[in-house]
């Protein structure tokens, strides 16, 4: 079987040198307080995995009792979920909070940018070239490149050791054509650096836009009970389409905008579904990520802090065919088809240093109900797949875990990272928490990882570990709602 892999991007936001104030409204503290300043280095990772067209399903798991089930392609309700061709977010401001020497609380803006400046990540290459004023570039092996007088290390490396250039680009916002990196060339993207306040940092808040824009085909079979999308003993491939933008395309949107075309450049809400709908008119979405432990900013010296994006669920498409849903926004069709992003909240971590490995798993479950910790015996197992990413430190087991399911539409069972989280009154701050028991191995070499949402609490248990590439590894589960059964999983990334 031929995979199609998206090498993990390593992105390094090495926040600018306080030397005078931008050209735009960039600021940070430390451009305008003084006082004793360390530098930090910010790093953004960001995996993407992208089956290939051809081949959609994963192996066969083993046959319970129905080969409709144990053999048959996942079919969605009325969900599909997967990575985008292009992710293009807008930052508004960075803020660590901490204390300084003296004890006293502190929140020291990092970067700040009334209109927000963009993110733009395609497959493992990130175009920061707005965001940061002065940057650095590196070779492949990590070493500086010694970028000559004239040069412009904007815009990172390509695979052929040579600085990338800036090419005409639409920008997102405004339909115009601007300047902007050779994403699809650059193989190492560039750094830039920052100095901040001395002082220990517990928490880092990044404002987003609450408007993001994607693009990408997401594609998938359906189950026979979602009516209205056709044939589903075939895939179906819908796309982005600017026709289809949630915040201007009214309600006339149907089906037969996104499936089968072109994929093209769209408005996709970053802050998700809620119950009441999207607030369309909302400008700022704004995460408060944790720091395991304390992040320490000394004078003179550097700190490495990273933020991960996993978005290899990022992306999401609702057919708009249940009947048990409200309208999107007020006034619309319940059948109103539409792109979004509910995942990012939880798929977007912090934390000291630098990453390791980032490895994703396509997973395949049978749920079935009961506390039995497989389908055998079942006459109607349930099928789905999903997503899981694991992310470890340089030479350690995985500290991360974040399940996702190509469709939660009607069946939650498998879903959840491996932290909890509680609200700090003190800070305002979210503590979140490794549960003890996240990844464990056993003496045989079985592994048991634990996931978490909400108050649910969840487990998959496996003989061995799946990192063989394309080599899948079958085992157990306890999900929510009652049930249970068998999961296979197989490393693609």
């Amino acid at each position: 079987m031929v995979v199609n892999r998206s090498l993990a991007t390593t992105l390094l936001l090495l926040p600018f040198l306080a030397c005078g104030k931008s050209k735009s409204d960039n600021k940070n503290d430390a451009e305008t307080t003084g006082g004793v300043t360390g530098k930090l280095e910010f790093g953004i990772a960001s995996s993407a995995f992208t089956a290939p067209s051809t081949s959609l399903a994963l192996a066969a798991l083993t046959p319970v009792n129905s080969s409709d089930y144990a053999s048959a392609p996942f079919k969605a309700t009325s969900i599909l979920s997967g990575a985008p061709d292009e992710f293009t977010i807008y930052v508004k401001k960075i803020t660590l909070g901490g204390s300084q020497a003296s004890g006293a609380i502190v929140n020291v803006n990092v970067f700040e940018d009334k209109e927000g400046k963009p993110i733009r990540i395609s497959g493992s290459s990130v175009d920061l070239s707005e965001l940061f004023l002065v940057k650095k570039c590196y070779k492949g092996d990590g070493s500086p490149f010694p970028v000559k007088e004239g040069e412009s290390c904007e815009c990172g490396v390509d695979s052929a050791g040579k600085l990338v250039k800036k090419v005409d680009k639409t920008d997102e916002k405004t339909g115009k054509t601007i300047k902007a990196c050779d994403i699809e060339n650059m193989t190492k993207p560039p750094t830039g650096l920052v100095d901040v306040a001395v002082g220990a940092y517990t928490t880092l808040q990044m404002e987003y836009t609450t408007k993001a824009y994607a693009k990408g085909c997401l594609s998938g079979y359906f189950r026979a009970t979602a009516t209205g999308v056709g044939d589903t003993t075939l895939p179906h491939t819908y796309c982005t389409r600017s026709a289809g933008d949630l915040f201007e395309g009214g309600s006339g949107v149907n089906l037969a905008v996104f499936e089968n075309q072109t994929a093209e450049v769209m408005e996709v809400p970053l802050s998700g579904l809620s119950a009441k709908g999207f607030d369309t008119k909302a400008v700022a979405f704004s995460v408060s990520y944790p720091i395991g432990g304390e992040i320490k900013i000394e004078a003179e010296k550097t700190a490495r802090l990273t933020l991960l994006i996993d978005a290899n669920r990022l992306l999401r498409f609702e057919t708009s065919v249940r009947n048990d849903q409200k309208p999107v926004v007020s006034g619309w069709p319940k059948t109103r088809p539409f792109f979004y992003s509910t995942t990012f909240r939880d798929s977007s971590f912090v934390f000291i240093g630098e990453p390791g490995e980032i490895r994703g798993y396509k997973w395949a479950a049978n749920a079935c109900s009961g506390d039995n910790t497989s389908c055998t015996g079942s006459q109607q197992p349930f099928y789905l797949e999903g997503w899981l990413t694991t992310i470890a430190r340089k030479a350690a087991d995985p500290f991360l875990l974040n399940f996702m399911p190509d469709d939660d539409a009607t069946l939650t069972t498998i879903k959840g990272t491996n932290f909890s989280g509680k609200m700090d009154r003190k800070t305002g701050s979210r503590i979140q928490t490794a549960h003890p028991e996240s990844y464990v191995k056993g003496s045989d070499g079985s592994i048991k990882m634990t996931y978490l949402l909400d108050d649910k609490i969840g487990t998959v248990t496996l003989p061995s570990s799946p990192d063989a590439l394309e080599t899948p590894v079958s085992g157990t589960f306890k999900g929510f709602q009652n049930l249970s059964g068998d999961i296979t999983l197989e490393r693609k990334l």
